[in-house]
């Protein structure tokens, strides 16, 4: 993709400058017309009409250039976002939370409970390898998920199916977390052009609006 943004950048640059070029020849040669009596001819309607077409067209491919530079770089986030803005859906569900089978009590059980999708919380698949994910963890207040700040930071991972992810906690990480109930959310976190993600420490998510996705959040407490 770099080579590509690289190609449309020096192609509509080369060609805005050819047509300077050319323009600023024809007007350098009317100039240089002279009268039977050595004095200044008038410039030719024709070049002079030829010279702003050739300034028009360098204007023209700068534009070009410029937006499809910008285009096949952020086109995918831009569409998006157009995607996630007008075309939302809301919709509910109810999702399973739990569920048992026991035959030697001869009994079953399961719990649900309403699963409300909003597509604030997603990205679109076509450019999920834009996004890092990162899991912060920490003790379980009320503060809602995307505010306040995350002390532990797990990652970076892929957009992708993972299990049995696990972290061996230190002392002091265990501490923070304290005895009670604590809280996991998954962010998604646009990378930069060069692919990498920089996160500051301890990560605060508003202080990223424009490149932090919440996902998901979920709360483990002990038993």
């Amino acid at each position: 993709m770099n080579s590509l943004l690289d190609l449309v950048r020096l192609g509509a640059i080369g060609a805005s400058l050819a047509f300077l070029l050319l323009s600023f020849q024809l007007l350098k040669n009317e100039q240089a017309l002279k009268t039977k009596d050595g004095n200044p001819a008038e410039p030719r309607p024709l070049f002079l009409a030829a010279i702003g077409n050739f300034r028009r067209a360098a204007l023209t491919f700068l534009v070009v250039g410029a937006f499809l530079e910008f285009f096949l770089s952020q086109g995918p986030i831009v569409l998006a976002a157009f995607s996630q803005s007008i075309l939302k859906n809301d919709l509910t569900r109810v999702r399973f939370t739990d569920w048992e089978f026991e035959p030697e009590h001869k009994k079953i059980a399961f719990g649900f409970e309403e699963n409300h999708l909003d597509s604030s919380l997603y990205v679109a698949p076509a450019i999920k390898n834009k996004y890092a994910v990162y899991i912060g963890v920490r003790k379980k207040d009320a503060i809602a998920a995307g505010q306040g700040q995350y002390d532990l930071m797990l990652g970076p991972y892929a957009i992708s199916n993972q299990s049995n992810l696990e972290k061996q906690l230190t002392d002091a990480e265990l501490a923070a977390l304290g005895q009670g109930c604590i809280q996991f959310t998954a962010f998604g976190i646009l990378k930069s052009e060069s692919g990498t993600v920089e996160i500051q420490k301890p990560f605060t998510p508003a202080a990223m609006p424009s490149q932090v996705t919440l996902f998901n959040s979920a709360t483990a407490c002990l038993q």
